[in-house]
């Protein structure tokens, strides 16, 4: 239902992309039957960062529109972490 790989353009030593398979390109655009699909971002990050060793102190943020410092044009969910 994502992909998950590291970020090209690093801000924290841990930066992964959890990126979902439907094409969505605002949050406001989501559907109510897209509900598990976010969830299973959260978990697909978290696992990918725990196979990296990064098991506690990381944070998740959605980017919204200009903004909300939206880079780039679909909606999509870091996991940063490592960051003192």
């Amino acid at each position: 239902r994502c992909l998950v790989s590291h970020d090209i353009s690093l801000r924290a030593l841990v930066h992964f992309l959890a990126i979902p398979k439907k094409p969505i390109v605002k949050l406001p655009e989501a559907e109510d039957s897209d509900e598990s699909g976010f969830w299973h971002l959260m978990t697909a990050g978290k696992k990918y960062a725990a196979n990296s060793g990064q098991t506690t102190g990381f944070w998740r943020v959605v980017n919204e529109g200009p903004q909300g410092r939206q880079a780039v044009c679909y909606l999509h969910l870091p996991l940063l972490g490592s960051c003192q």
